[in-house]
């Protein structure tokens, strides 16, 4: 049974107000002869609903709705002002006020009791929509998680740096609570590092939940891990399997052989990986060419190679660092972000570079970004 607070210093209004709501099968009442009792009383219980006459000693009803609009507890709840007035400039100032609605006087019984139904139904339908948006957003902080579960793991990465002297830094930033973007780092062997970078169309949940997907996927592969061509091939035939259409996936995936000094490669129309060698100019950019994942079964992979010594750096990145525009409209392009990597690469200690891009970025264009930004910095020290 909801509960009504009635603040009305005219105790034949009470009466009339009970009577009203009495017969309408209203029996959780609170009656406050005036506006500081009203607003104890409302503190105490927290009612469902205020009906609140204007004109009253001590404290008005002007009084009451500032301080009622003030406490973070009591501003939600709705409040029907009862009064008199009937001037425009005055009902005006009871709405700006922060009345939720007006009751004429005298009171007319169908009226204020199809007015409390109203507000009653708004309020129980706003705290309907405000527990869904609540378990909505504990539901995607436990995704966002799960997602960040996904990502390697700083213990893992400093044990590729003390296994294969190779450094790296990643950075995922989903557009929306949660993204379409992964990144993965696994040491094969003593030598030997496999780098991949991921971009599912679209964003949001549908993009997430396919990076799931994706690293169920990779979890269950085997030998093919160790061919960049043939890892891809497999992916593709599987995701052609799950994708719904118009689903796809962008993908680099590539091998560092510390021994042969050598990175394999294979892509399937990712951005364009840049290397380059730290603290000169300028990166070369690798070919991104090949179908994305999920589209035919007939698409086909090659592997492509690049030298890869000490002191060189591979640099992946999502189109988000292409294709977010800055201030002015403009969109870096790979150009831009080729750019951007070399100054940094220049300017930048080894273990600060990817942080110095994606500040520099973040600089330049308007946020949120509309797509999930994902880049990963692998470096051979010296």
């Amino acid at each position: 049974m909801p509960s009504i607070l009635v603040v009305e210093d005219n105790r034949g209004n009470q009466q009339i107000i009970s009577a009203y709501l009495t017969a309408a099968g209203y029996t959780n009442l609170t009656f406050a002869d005036d506006g500081q009792e009203g607003l104890d009383k409302a503190k105490e219980i927290i009612p469902d609903i205020i009906l609140l006459d204007i004109m009253m000693p001590k404290m008005d009803g002007f009084e009451v709705l500032a301080r009622l609009r003030k406490d973070e507890t009591l501003r939600a709840i709705p409040v029907l002002v009862q009064t008199a007035l009937i001037k425009p400039e005055d009902r005006v100032r009871v709405f700006k006020g922060g009345a939720t609605d007006l009751i004429s006087k005298p009171i007319n019984a169908i009226e204020m009791l199809s007015r409390i139904a109203i507000h009653l139904e708004n309020k129980a339908l706003i705290r309907s929509l405000t527990n869904y948006q609540s378990r909505v957003e504990k539901e995607l902080h436990l995704a966002q998680d799960m997602q960040a579960s996904l990502l390697p793991k700083p213990q893992d990465l400093e044990r590729i740096k003390d296994g294969l002297g190779l450094f790296i830094d990643g950075h995922f930033e989903a557009s929306s609570e949660v993204g379409g973007d992964l990144w993965g780092a696994e040491a094969l062997d003593e030598h030997r590092l496999a780098v991949s970078c991921v971009d599912f169309s679209g964003h949001g949940v549908t993009a997430a939940l396919n990076t799931f997907r994706l690293h169920t996927l990779m979890s269950g592969l085997g030998a093919e891990k160790n061919d960049p061509s043939a890892c891809l091939g497999v992916l593709n035939q599987r995701l052609v399997a799950l994708l719904p259409t118009e689903q796809y996936a962008t993908m680099f995936y590539g091998i560092i052989d510390t021994r042969t000094r050598i990175l394999t490669y294979a892509a399937a129309a990712p951005p364009s990986p840049l290397l380059g060698r730290f603290g000169e100019d300028p990166p070369i950019p690798g070919n991104p060419r090949g179908l994305p994942l999920g589209i035919s079964k007939v698409a086909r992979y090659e592997n492509r190679t690049l030298p890869f010594a000490p002191g060189a750096y591979l640099f992946l990145y999502s189109d988000a660092l292409t294709e977010s525009r800055d201030r002015d409209g403009k969109a870096l392009g790979e150009e831009g972000v080729a750019e951007l990597l070399t100054r940094h690469a220049k300017n930048s200690a080894p273990n600060d570079v990817l942080k110095a891009i994606i500040a520099s970025f973040l600089e330049q264009v308007d946020t949120p970004l509309p797509d999930d930004l994902t880049a990963v910095y692998v470096h051979w020290k010296t």
